[in-house]
């Protein structure tokens, strides 16, 4: 994560003194137009700008872009700016004439007409734009001009006569501030004038400060919500004034910067002897400080948490492996113990390195000798060796660590006692002592070994291959650093399980564990954060960035970092490594589809066709003293591509193909912080032939077509199929709308000779059946479907009357497992089948002539009739069989059976066959008819 840069801001001495600071400075070396700025201003896009002697300098974070005459300002000296509602930003200059810039372009009375209605007076003050784009101009000779549309006018030239400093809206008010006196103004008139103490007042955001003679006052909602005493505060020496939300008030005087905090009530003086022009605060929350004749200053928003220890020059600030640290300068030795620098030793040569320090010894490590000082007898010891590592174990015992040795050591009444000493197995690098299980670790050029101190045992841990750079002991944990950019962890809990790490292309040189566990790495290319986690085979190292000096020194200590930098030493919280100092801001400067530009915060919907290319230009905003790259990722039909970074500020993307697509764009810092995802939005519309809506219209229509013709075939074909079959019924029905002649005039007979024997109750029986049976047929033939239950009575009785003519030698059994009432078939089915029976079957020499009906349900829910006679047997070669109305009626069922299946789609079989098993004779008539045509017809 990139920081912002946080030592910008030291006091010196203590902050009520007035002492010098430490701060970023930035004057035309650093590509400022000039060193005597008059003005600090954020716009509403984040861009600082700078108003000078010699123009304008707007600064991205990175780079100064510059606007003078040459630009085509009215004037060079430009003290002062505004931004309106439009964008726009006005520059008052000293000769008055009016002019701003929008886009980078500068406009003046030359090229906008609209200019041309202001005055020019000398010594703008202050401005208000309002939403309608009505202007309010105030001046050093206390006018204030409206300019409301093409009309420019003087509000109020007779009431003021000092400078203009504020002028704000309040309500439906406006409120006009000058030196001695508010006015208030409704529907442009004055309704309220008072005369005020000598002051000056200051508008910030929703503020107003207004100072006075030794005292500041801030406003809000025109609430009194601060007040102070400043002592010397005059009101000739206030030129700015300045409040944000974070408590602190800034004035701005010709002698230095004072701020108040009116949360805690403190005061600091910064930048004594300077003439501070203004304050203002960028997008990352750092301060920006402008000054005559030094530039401007960068003050971070921490600058209260940064402690200030010793300013000083090319002195080196050392830590041992013990955690102890030093301060060689001036010839003297300084150890840094609890949040002082204690003064050590006199006289101590800058090359010397000291390795320990308590309140009887200090080591010192020189060449190829260490040095042990007595501090109380001041006597001192010299030994023929160079200590690569010391750790000391006990009050009075110590364990060295040189190229070639491990050295015991015992300080007994201040004198240095040898215990015991152990020859090294290979040359030694370096060394890490773990003060959890008081084992020390030593790393050589091939190999990572275990030393116990308490038995003096060296064991081997693990064979190294590669190059080794440094050994730490952290969080429990043993760590090689390599020189091809990676890390070895071993687990000492784990039997040395190890795992190999990448640190991101840097090698580290030394690391050193934070209070919250997480590590502080310096290496070849830096400050890094690294929170170490042996789970991820890749760790993403968090580079900090404090300070563009290349001379940078931190160390931990406790809960603080102390920090050398540009010849200052401070100290200052560790959770400041980890403060967000804001986002970078992205823009997007200018967006052309195929040719023609569009703005980037409205979708784009457009009529162009396939291979569109899609050019952005972008830019960016970040003042933490970092360098960015863009990167974009291109989604279709809300499929999401990858993140792309791209290799400049311009991005070029080719659109294949139609549809709807999201172009997501940021700015990504060198360490990670990202900026807000811009998103682009852009619809490219086929031609209406290549469209959904259009080819879906194609493909219905064609569906209906198909579907008409069909429509109109089938019902073309089931009319035919009605036609033919009403015409079959109505046949059937006149064939059938009388019985057999003959069979009738049996019956009478019959029914004569039951009168003639004088039967006269067995005649009225006979005689009724016999009506019944017409009436019944009659009735029958009225519909097209009747109930298989009427039609069965019709068979019996129509049996019942044969019976008269053949002596009761005709026999009928009906097995049936149907329910005969719920089941429709066409009148007659049954009994054109038993009357044929009857007619070609019966002979009088068969005895017990029968004839069986058997009725059940398929499991397709058909209805299967079986007819069986046991007479002279069907043959349809017969030709002495007469074409009489049984075989007639036998033609019309097949047909009109056909007819029904073709119009109600379903099935329907007819066969009629001689019985051909032993023993056997007559005939056998199967029917096959769908059960269900009561869900097709009705039947009264």
């Amino acid at each position: 994560m990139k920081l912002r840069l946080l030592l910008l801001i030291v006091i010196c001495l203590a902050f009520c003194t007035g002492a010098n600071a430490y701060y970023k400075q930035y004057t035309m070396t650093q590509g400022l137009i000039s060193n005597t700025i008059y003005h600090s201003f954020r716009d509403s896009k984040g861009y600082m700008w700078f108003c000078s002697d010699k123009g304008v300098s707007k600064f991205d974070g990175k780079t100064f872009r510059h606007y003078s005459t040459l630009q085509g300002l009215t004037d060079n000296d430009v003290f002062n700016l505004y931004e309106d509602g439009l964008g726009r930003i006005w520059l008052f200059t000293f000769y008055g004439a009016p002019c701003y810039l929008k886009n980078d372009t500068v406009f003046t009375a030359d090229n906008d007409p609209y200019l041309r209605r202001l005055p020019t007076i000398s010594y703008p003050m202050c401005m208000l734009a309002e939403n309608d784009t009505t202007v309010y101009i105030g001046y050093s000779t206390g006018q204030v001009f409206e300019i409301k549309g093409a009309k420019t006018r003087e509000l109020v030239p007779a009431h003021l006569h000092n400078e203009v400093y504020a002028i704000y809206r309040s309500g439906n008010f406006i409120k006009i501030r000058s030196a001695n006196a508010l006015l208030t103004i409704e529907d442009d008139k004055v309704i309220d004038y008072k005369k005020t103490s000598l002051a000056r007042g200051f508008k910030c955001g929703d503020k107003i400060i207004v100072t006075y003679p030794g005292r500041v006052e801030l406003y809000q909602e025109h609430q009194l919500v601060f007040s102070a005493n400043v002592n010397g505060l005059r009101l000739e020496n206030v030129i700015s004034c300045y409040s944000d939300d974070a408590g602190y008030v800034f004035i701005g005087t010709g002698k230095g910067l004072i701020i108040l905090n009116y949360h805690t009530g403190k005061e600091m003086k910064l930048f004594v002897n300077n003439v501070v022009t203004s304050v203002d605060k960028d997008i990352c929350g750092n301060y920006w400080v402008s000054t005559i004749g030094n530039g401007v200053y960068c003050l971070n928003k921490e600058f209260a948490q940064v402690r200030f220890v010793k300013e000083i020059d090319n002195d080196r600030l050392m830590r041992t492996h013990l955690g102890q640290i030093f301060l060689v300068s001036d010839s003297h030795l300084y150890n840094f113990h609890k949040n002082v620098l204690n003064e050590v030793k006199k006289s101590f040569h800058s090359s010397y390195e000291p390795l320990f320090l308590n309140d009887s010894l200090l080591i010192i490590a020189s060449g190829t000798k260490t040095y042990f000082y007595n501090r109380y007898t001041k006597k001192q010891d010299i030994k023929n060796y160079y200590v690569k590592a010391l750790y000391n174990f006990q009050s009075d015992r110590f364990l060295f660590i040189t190229a070639n040795f491990i050295n015991n050591l015992v300080l007994s009444g201040g004198t240095l006692i040898y215990k015991d000493t152990t020859a090294s197995r290979s040359r030694i690098l370096t060394g890490a002592y773990a003060k959890k299980d008081g084992k020390v670790y030593l790393l050589s050029f091939n190999a990572l070994y275990q030393f116990d101190p308490q038995n003096n045992e060296c064991i081997k841990v693990d064979t190294i291959r590669g190059q080794p750079s440094s050994l730490f002991y952290i969080n429990d944990k043993v760590i090689v650093s390599m020189n091809n950019q990676t890390a070895l962890i071993y687990d000492p809990g784990k039997h040395f399980a190890r795992t190999r790490v990448s640190t991101d292309h840097v090698v580290v040189n030394e690391l050193y564990s934070l209070k919250n566990g997480d590590c502080l790495v310096r290496s070849n290319d830096g400050y890094y954060l690294w929170l170490l986690d042996t789970r991820n085979s890749k760790q993403v190292l968090r580079k900090i960035d404090l300070f563009k000096s290349s001379d940078v020194c931190m160390y931990p200590y406790e809960d603080s970092v102390l920090c050398k930098a540009d010849n200052i030493l401070c100290a200052f919280p560790q959770r400041l490594l980890y403060e967000r100092y804001g986002s970078p801001i992205l823009f997007v400067k200018k967006l052309i589809l195929n040719h023609k530009e569009y703005s980037a915060d409205k979708p784009i919907i457009t009529k162009y066709g396939i291979n569109s290319n899609v050019s952005i230009q972008l830019g960016s905003l970040y003042f933490n003293n970092s360098d960015n790259y863009f990167q974009y990722c291109v989604a279709k039909n809300g499929i999401v591509g990858e993140w792309i970074r791209s290799d400049g500020s311009n991005i070029n993307i080719w659109l294949s193909d139609f549809g709807s697509y999201t172009i997501q764009l940021r700015v990504v810092t060198e360490n990670g912080i990202t900026s807000p995802v811009k998103t682009i939005s852009i619809q490219l519309r086929p031609p209406f032939y290549n469209t959904l809506w259009f080819i879906s219209a194609i493909v219905a229509t064609v569906f209906i077509v198909i579907f008409a013709v069909v429509f109109l075939v089938f019902k073309k074909r089931r009319e035919r199929l009605r036609n033919e079959l009403h015409y079959m019924q109505l046949e059937h029905k006149a064939i059938n709308s009388l019985l057999n002649p003959h069979f009738v005039f049996n019956a009478i007979n019959n029914i004569q000779n039951l009168v003639n024997e004088n039967e006269r109750e067995q005649a009225n029986e006979y005689l009724a059946m016999l009506s019944k049976l017409i009436r019944q047929n009659i009735e029958n033939l009225r519909f097209d479907f009747i109930s298989l239950e009427k039609e069965l009575i019709l068979v019996r009785n129509y049996v019942m009357l044969q019976n008269l003519r053949f002596n009761e030698n005709v026999k009928l059994q009906i097995n049936s497992s149907v329910s005969a009432s719920n089941i429709l078939i066409p009148p007659l089915l049954i009994h054109t089948f038993v009357e044929n029976a009857i007619v070609h079957g019966y002979r009088s020499n068969i005895a017990d002539f029968t004839i069986q009906i058997d009725l059940s349900i398929s499991t397709d829910d058909y209805l299967v009739i079986n007819i069986i006679d046991n007479g002279v047997g069907y043959n349809e070669n017969n030709k002495n069989v007469q074409a009489d109305k049984t075989s007639m009626g036998i033609e019309f069922t097949r047909k009109r059976l056909e007819r029904l299946s073709d119009f109600y789609n379903v099935i329907h079989s007819v066969r009629i066959n001689k019985r051909a098993e032993p023993g056997e004779c007559g005939t056998e008539v199967v029917i096959i008819l769908y059960s269900k045509f009561r869900a097709f017809v009705t039947v009264a």
